[in-house]
């Protein structure tokens, strides 16, 4: 199994351990009031909380997600999330490797 596959479990296990009702893969348009078919890598619930989590690969090598196109589509990802009250996070990798998510993710279970 490659490292990654082995991040994203971590994660996954991490976020039910928490409480968390871990989705992936969810589309926008089955989750929001929108037709869009943008899809969230990972949609986390907490009672009334909806998180959206996107790991993004590909930042050292011009990957889709800092090309002009890709970047400018997952502006509009983000911000239509947010604009329908979803909180939105986004990881690298190398940042799940840190388990930089955990800090974020309690901070806005005490919330």
């Amino acid at each position: 199994m490659k490292e990654n596959d082995l991040l994203k479990i971590e994660f996954e296990t991490w976020c039910e351990s928490e409480g968390f009702k871990v989705q992936k893969e969810q589309v926008f348009k089955n989750i929001m009031g929108t037709d869009r078919r943008f899809r969230a890598d990972y949609l986390l619930t907490l009672n009334d909380m909806q998180i959206i989590v996107e790991i993004n690969g590909g930042h050292w090598i011009s990957g889709r997600h800092n090309r002009g196109k890709g970047y400018e589509n997952d502006l509009v990802k983000s911000n239509l999330a947010q604009t329908h009250g979803f909180k939105y996070l986004q990881y690298t990798y190398g940042q799940l490797k840190k388990l930089l998510y955990v800090a974020d993710l309690k901070k806005l279970l005490t919330r």
